[in-house]
């Protein structure tokens, strides 16, 4: 994602059930292009099961919400 201006970037990985399961980026960003790898595990550092999760990235005053599909089996390989 790119950031046109500094701002107070929130990116957040949660269940199918609206649980947040790990927050990738809470801090102030510069201008510029980012990219976050989330590696499959929760606040706790334990892995998540397969399935689908959400990701959340809200900005001030822009906020996007994503699908996607985890599996561990392909991340384990």
């Amino acid at each position: 994602f790119d950031i046109p201006t500094t701002e107070q970037v929130y990116l957040k990985v949660f269940n199918v059930n609206g649980g947040l399961v790990r927050t990738l980026n809470n801090s102030k960003l510069s201008p510029g292009k980012y990219m976050y790898e989330w590696d499959g595990k929760n606040e706790n550092g334990k892995a998540s099961t397969s399935g689908v999760y959400f990701i959340q990235l809200d900005t001030d005053p822009l906020g996007i919400l994503k699908r996607f599909y985890w599996s561990s089996k392909i991340q384990n390989m």
